[in-house]
């Protein structure tokens, strides 16, 4: 038998049982030994304890907190136990969790759903590319850099077959299909795709296809200074700066870099952004740049895409609404991150960013009655779904939506790719 870590006759009212690995074993009834009067002191706090397969049996243990503790296996329903046991967030067996579910001892918890959320247009034709490539023509498929910025969507295609290269110089000679990424690349891989006779599937995004076609116009047009304002790491700033020869263009992360470059000749100058940053500080960005170069030249609409208003919408709604805010997504993912700032920015400050719910720290989040969740544009609602699971474990989950906006767009795959329902719409 394991041995306890506190002998028999250890006075257990008002300790701190959080700072214990493990409290007791599946081998041992000590507890029940311990409180054989059948009662255990409101002041002793189980709080974050490892409790696993306990005899509560008999016990009164009202009014004492649980909260955070793992009490998997744990007879908590067989104890005498009211509305002032605090069983916050503890991990407990599902039989156990409806019956305290019954009994009213679960927190009820209200959770609204940012909408729109997930899957953008472009983000479903990259997603359908890749699977449509692997159908039609089987495995591999080559994929210099990942198709989108999302590790359940990713190992998934490797799983199937999808290889994700470095760059155009890591695929070896095929006839097995290459499909450039959501977020595009420079011209030189389009180039050097061409001049080995590759076969190309471009799934970049229309949308920033689009800013690619503008930076060309303006160095067309003569104006050879530009600036992109974005994350000059990221995979979408590198095939921005990457359609123009090396010099043309200046990745402009922050307000400070706006309110200090040094323009070659202002009466020359352009500028473009990412589609995917936080609004709010883009805009402030901008404004610093046309007030300092009147002449600047920017899009005739603005670069930042519709899903990323929408969903940064959403979440400006929610974000004071809620004691708290999870966002689903990469921590890569600049669409993610905008997300979370956004949320930061209109007063929600316990905001977390995890790709899956497992990575939660709950006890940081504390005694909440509110939560806003939203995901980036490459989360597939599985992983809300997911996290919406792990919440019916902890509360008395009551869900709502906010509707930030309705989204209809499409963009179709690419055309060796596309099929035509019987009523002759392409998809």
């Amino acid at each position: 038998m394991k041995e306890d870590p506190f002998p028999l006759q250890t006075l257990i009212a008002g300790i701190d049982w959080s700072k214990i690995d493990s409290v007791f074993s599946a081998e041992t009834d000590s507890l029940a030994q311990i409180a054989a009067a059948g009662h255990l002191d409101p002041k002793s706090a189980f709080r974050g304890a490892r409790m696993v397969n306990v005899s509560l049996s008999g016990i009164d243990i009202r009014g004492i907190d649980f909260s955070f503790a793992d009490l998997r296996g744990t007879r908590l329903r067989e104890a005498r136990l009211d509305s002032t046991t605090i069983i916050d967030g503890a991990i407990i067996d599902a039989e156990d969790r409806a019956a305290l579910g019954r009994q009213g001892l679960k927190k009820s918890l209200s959770v609204i759903l940012c909408s729109p959320r997930g899957f953008c247009a472009g983000e479903v034709r990259a997603i359908d590319t890749v699977e449509r490539a692997l159908e039609l023509y089987g495995p591999p498929v080559y994929v210099p850099g990942p198709i989108v910025h999302g590790q359940y969507v990713l190992s998934s295609f490797s799983q199937k077959g999808a290889i994700f290269v470095e760059g155009i110089d890591e695929i070896p000679e095929t006839d097995a299909p290459v499909i450039f990424p959501v977020h595009g690349v420079p011209s030189a891989a389009v180039a050097e795709a061409k001049r080995r006779n590759l076969f190309v599937l471009d799934a970049t995004c229309p949308l920033i296809i689009k800013i690619h076609r503008e930076v060309r116009i303006h160095f067309k047009r003569g104006r050879d200074e530009i600036l992109v304002v974005g994350r000059a790491t990221h995979a979408q700033a590198r095939g921005i700066v990457g359609q123009l020869p090396l010099g043309t263009m200046t990745v402009i992360e922050t307000l400070e870099q706006a309110n200090t470059y040094i323009a070659r000749n202002p009466d020359k100058l352009a500028y473009v952004t990412q589609s995917n940053l936080s609004v709010h500080g883009t805009k402030t960005i901008i404004e610093a740049l046309t007030r300092r170069f009147p002449n600047i030249r920017g899009p005739y609409k603005t670069d930042i895409c519709y899903a990323t208003s929408n969903r940064q919408a959403a979440v400006a709604a929610v974000a004071p609404k809620v004691e708290a805010m999870v966002i689903l997504g990469a921590r890569n993912s600049l669409n993610a991150v905008s997300l979370r700032d956004t949320a930061l920015l209109h007063g929600c400050q316990k905001t977390v960013l995890v790709e899956r719910a497992g990575e939660i720290e709950w006890p940081k989040l504390g005694a909440i009655s509110s939560l806003g969740i939203s995901c980036a544009v490459s989360v597939p609602e599985v992983i809300v779904e997911e996290l919406l699971g792990i919440l019916d474990d902890h509360y008395e989950v009551n869900v709502e939506s906010h509707i930030a906006a309705e989204e209809n767009e499409f963009f179709p795959v690419p055309r060796p790719l596309r099929k035509v329902d019987p009523t002759g719409q392409v998809y």
